[in-house]
């Protein structure tokens, strides 16, 4: 307990950026359960316990995760492969384990109802072809239905308040508790925002200033000297800090003002703040209407509940709170108002709109109505509209709409969604921009969407069959030049790709996976027949972006196939990992671009000595574990490494490294991505009161200095050259030599200065030594050096852009 209390007041002393701890977990499954609690109840809103976003596709940058806490450790796989869905954007997607096992992906395209062909995403798994639609991006003009700056979503953000400073004052002064706080808009600058919170018994009002850095990133702070990149980080760091001027000192903002809920609904008609799910219930029954509907408080009184006629059930529904919005399924809403107009407007379960609302007329009446003879089912917990399933039909045959404003018109092979079954033959559904309309059900087919790699989101699948390869004759567009017919069924599937080679490739994976056996293919079933980790679920759910991967080191074949997965870590001693590197230098190239790994010590250093870390760095591996109890050359260039961007533990990788198909140990990817030389001439001039002070190894007698140069990055620039020794002299050593190197590849290269003597028998004695970054960013970081020097050149860089897995970490 010591430890994380430690952690929690001391982590972002230095660096606000996140911390990731690493559990070495060898206990009961009983105190794990313990630990988990205990983490949560000290880290509190520091420890990342979910992902930043249901949708993302990769790693948030570190700005993102600014005074925050990461746990890393082994995660059941169970666990593991329960992801949030994916994300797609103009064909960008990254591969998470939903993919896991997948053969092949890419973007083909399916012809839909106007002979128009419209991109896919498509991914070969287990006997099927599934796809999904490539959504895009929207406009600048066009704004999201769910906000996206953290701060909106937090019961602290009061937006616009009527009588601004004396509103705010009020509130918090209402809930009279030593720092509690609100944030609103301010009503004198524009923009802009203020705290008003409670200290010493009196409300008082400071305005959060912001200004733009020379990049045009918007920065808020309440003193210059600290400025934090969103309101939501400066408000964060204020709840663990203290905040004093010359009128008060606060700890910290303790309790957050709740904004005032609206209370407009309390005049609507559906509204029922007294009745609870029983009298609901016994109003419903006699309301035989389908969408009838009451909105009331749920059990408890918080939260509100929905409770609404299906047929002949009745089931309810509680709305959830996210922060100060209300939610249901994924929409958000500002007030129970809002929500019940627009699903008065839009499906709500199933094919049900809020049709018709209870009002005290129709109450009234249903009182006395007789029960009818059909018996009405009620639902004994709350529906969960989170969770709807969602039924895809693919068209067998082509329909021409007999009336175009009720009737869908399709083509085959185009795919139904949000279908609702009807009887009579005929159902309804979305096809395109046509929404809620009928279509013969004799003329579909259902189509599987959840056992995909997409999840619920996916479109649909296709039943692999024989694949043959026809020339797209009826299309000018060169994106849809060659056909690819899938003879899974009576009616073949058609997709269009660019290019011959692009069918063929298709053609080749889909028949080799058609020969494989069963045992091949299911390999979700061999993981099942694992042993299970005794692991505690409560301390897995708690690991996010930093879960542990086997202790096998990643096999180009394996990853490959599984993909490289974003929020998993891989840890790897460093033999085994050169073995890897070696053997297949691309692979581990690729592998880093998306994905963290970890490389520390073989276990036979059994003195404690460290590895050199550059290589690993040249291929792109995070975080490379040292032996800090050891100061040898290796950790020395480790520090060196780290000077850079003001000794925070993060650099930004360079660009290239990203890119495909970069090699560190070739030379022609030099040209090839544009990376410049540069030429480093270094004058050696003197030295001053250069001494020996290692007591298990005193220097008898007077030095004989000399320094070393050397350059370590990319193997065809590592060098080193030396100065002469000069005989008797520490006390101020006079050299005046000049050295030039030619650096290929400046941004892989570091250079270390040592100060050796040469003892009697002609061997180095170490005597102090500074290491460098050679060039950071395509920008030179050496000037002027005072030799031996131990003055920082740290830069400050902006990391809001760049993602985790684009960073080197000191671990």
């Amino acid at each position: 307990m010591d430890v994380i209390y430690s952690i929690k007041e001391n982590a972002f002393a230095t660096s606000q950026y996140p911390v990731i701890l690493s559990i070495e977990n060898h206990c009961s499954v009983k105190q794990q359960k313990a630990m988990a609690k205990k983490f949560q109840e000290v880290f509190g809103e520091m420890l990342v316990a979910r992902k930043l976003s249901n949708h993302e596709i990769e790693l948030p940058s570190p700005a993102q995760l600014k005074c925050r806490i990461l746990l890393k450790g082994k995660v059941p796989a169970t666990i593991r492969d329960d992801t949030n869905p994916i994300n797609l954007t103009n064909g960008g997607i990254e591969q998470d384990s939903s993919f896991k096992h997948v053969q092949t992906t890419g973007k083909m395209y399916i012809q839909n109802q106007s002979s128009q062909w419209k991109p896919y995403f498509f991914a070969l798994k287990n006997n099927k072809l599934s796809y999904i639609e490539m959504k895009i991006e929207k406009s600048e003009n066009e704004t999201s239905n769910t906000p996206d700056e953290p701060h909106l979503r937090k019961k602290w953000f009061h937006g616009d308040v009527p009588g601004g400073a004396a509103e705010g004052g009020r509130r918090v002064m209402e809930m009279d508790h030593e720092g509690c706080f609100l944030v609103r808009n301010s009503n004198l600058f524009a923009g802009e925002y203020s705290i008003d919170f409670l200290s010493e018994k009196e409300a008082h009002h400071i305005r959060i200033q912001s200004k733009c850095d020379n990049t045009g990133q918007r920065l808020f702070y309440l003193d210059p000297s600290t400025t934090f990149d969103s309101l939501y980080t400066l408000i964060t760091y204020f709840r663990r800090h203290p905040y004093e001027t010359t009128d008060f000192r606060i700890d910290r903002f303790t309790r957050a003002v709740p904004m005032p809920q609206s209370r407009a609904h309390e005049d609507e008609q559906w509204f029922y703040r007294e009745m609870d799910r029983v009298g609901a219930e016994t109003v419903l029954k006699n309301i035989p209407i389908t969408g009838a509907f009451l909105v009331r408080y749920a059990q408890g009184g918080s939260k509100f509940a929905i409770s609404f006629r299906f047929e002949q059930m009745i089931k309810h529904c509680r709305v959830e709170e996210d922060g100060r919005y209300l939610m249901v399924s994924s929409q958000t809403f500002e007030s129970i108002s809002d929500l019940v107009h627009y699903y008065q407007r839009h499906n709500f379960y199933k094919h049900i709109r809020l049709e018709q609302p209870v009002t005290e007329e129709l109450y009234r009446s249903s009182q006395s109505l007789q029960k009818s003879g059909v018996t009405v089912y009620t639902h004994d917990g709350y529906y969960d509209t989170s969770n709807i399933k969602k039924v895809n039909v693919r068209a067998l045959h082509s329909y021409t709409a007999g009336n175009p404003e009720q009737e869908l018109t399709f083509n085959i092979d185009d795919v139904i969604i949000n279908v609702q079954k009807q009887g009579g033959g005929w159902w309804r559904g979305d096809l395109g921009d046509n929404k809620e309309k009928w279509f013969p059900r004799d003329y579909v087919e259902e189509i599987e969407v959840l056992e995909s790699p997409f999840g619920a989101l996916q479109t649909g699948s296709v039943d692999l069959g024989h694949v043959e390869i026809v020339k797209n004759t009826s299309v000018g567009n060169t994106e849809c030049a060659y056909i690819l017919k899938i003879h899974g069924s009576p009616v073949p599937f058609r997709v269009a790709v660019s290019t011959r080679d692009e069918a063929e490739e298709w053609e080749k994976a889909i028949n080799s996976t058609l020969r494989k056996t069963p045992n091949q293919v299911d390999l979700d079933k061999i993981q099942k027949s694992e042993k299970k980790s005794k692991i505690a679920k409560e301390l897995a759910q708690l690991i996010v972006y930093a879960k542990s991967m086997s202790k096998i080191v990643p096999n180009s074949t394996v990853v490959r196939e599984s993909g490289r997965i974003y929020s998993s870590l891989a840890s790897f001693d460093e033999t085994k990992a050169d073995k890897t590197m070696s053997a297949d230098p691309a692979f581990f190239v690729w592998l880093h671009q998306v994905q963290l790994s970890r490389i520390y010590p073989n276990g036979r250093r059994v003195d404690s000595s460290n590895f050199n870390p550059v290589r690993f760095w040249n291929f792109g591996c995070q975080m490379i574990a040292q032996n800090y109890q050891t100061p040898d050359r290796s950790l020395q260039i480790n520090h060196g490494k780290f000077r850079d961007n003001g000794n925070c533990g993060y650099i930004l990788k360079p660009a290239f490294m990203q890119l495909e198909g970069f090699n560190p140990k070739d030379k022609a990817c030099l040209e090839l991505f544009n990376i410049k030389p540069l030429t480093l001439k270094i004058t050696v001039i003197a030295g001053r009161h250069l001494f020996k002070s290692d007591k298990q190894k005193p220097i008898k007698g007077i030095l004989h200095p000399y320094v070393e140069i050397e350059i370590i990055g990319a193997p065809f620039d590592c060098k080193k050259v030396e100065t002469v020794s000069i005989v008797n002299n520490g006390l101020n050593p006079y050299w005046k030599q000049k050295f030039e190197f030619q650096i290929l590849n400046p941004d892989l290269a570091l250079i270390r200065f040592a100060v050796q003597h040469n003892d009697t028998f002609g061997d180095p004695t170490f005597i102090s030594q500074a290491s460098y970054p050679v060039c950071v960013q395509g920008i030179p970081t050496l000037t002027t050096l005072y030799p031996f020097s131990y003055t920082s050149l740290g830069r400050s860089e902006q990391l809001k852009s760049s993602k985790k897995k684009n960073f080197f970490f000191n671990p």
